[in-house]
């Protein structure tokens, strides 16, 4: 749904994500988690094509069509050049990473755009939690490193959003590291989070 106002000044729109693609509730995302999000995206007219596109993405990632969604985001985020402060830049590249992912792309593009999305807004716990998703999904056998940065990223999901999902994420991660009172504390935690109404 977008709905919102503008100015000869500024653009304000609000954009939801009323629900996500039922292929992307095979593991990877908790569509219960990100099913609603509102995004201000709030510019002058130099960004109106930014927000565009990211608003045309938006709408076609919730259809499905993550091919063409891809493509808006392709588009969109050019525009920026350097420009990362743009509000809500974020967005375009979270969104390309869920759309990467549902696409079945490689593990390293997924985790290039959710890392420009922290960059942009280091507490958004979401794509924290999806970072930290991507790194554990992406292991290989011996865990080289990636088990580490999941795990520092799952400490940070915790921090910004202490829930059920964020515990379970940091248990399994601390589970691959066999740290295993770690794991059953963070455990605990999520059965916590979970038993609380």
């Amino acid at each position: 749904m977008i709905w919102g106002s503008y100015d000869t000044e500024f653009l304000l729109p609000n954009l939801e994500l009323l629900r996500l693609p039922a292929s992307l509730s095979r593991g990877f995302v908790n569509p219960e988690e990100l099913a609603i999000g509102t995004f201000r995206m709030a510019s002058g007219s130099e960004n109106v094509p930014f927000i565009a596109l990211v608003a045309l993405g938006l709408t076609r990632f919730a259809e499905g069509d993550y091919t063409a969604a891809l493509s808006l985001y392709d588009a969109a985020l050019p525009l920026l050049g350097d420009a990362t402060n743009t509000p809500n830049a974020q967005v375009a590249c979270f969104y390309k990473a869920l759309a990467l992912y549902a696409n079945e792309e490689d593990w390293t593009s997924v985790e290039a755009n959710l890392k420009k999305a922290v960059a942009i807004k280091p507490n958004w716990a979401d794509a924290h939690y999806l970072l930290a998703l991507a790194y554990l999904s992406a292991c290989k056998p011996d865990g080289s490193n990636a088990l580490d940065l999941a795990l520092s990223e799952s400490i940070t999901t915790t921090q910004q959003r202490a829930d059920a999902n964020s515990y379970w994420l940091r248990g399994t991660v601390q589970t691959q590291l066999r740290r295993w009172a770690d794991a059953a504390d963070s455990f605990a935690q999520s059965l916590k989070y979970k038993d609380d109404p």
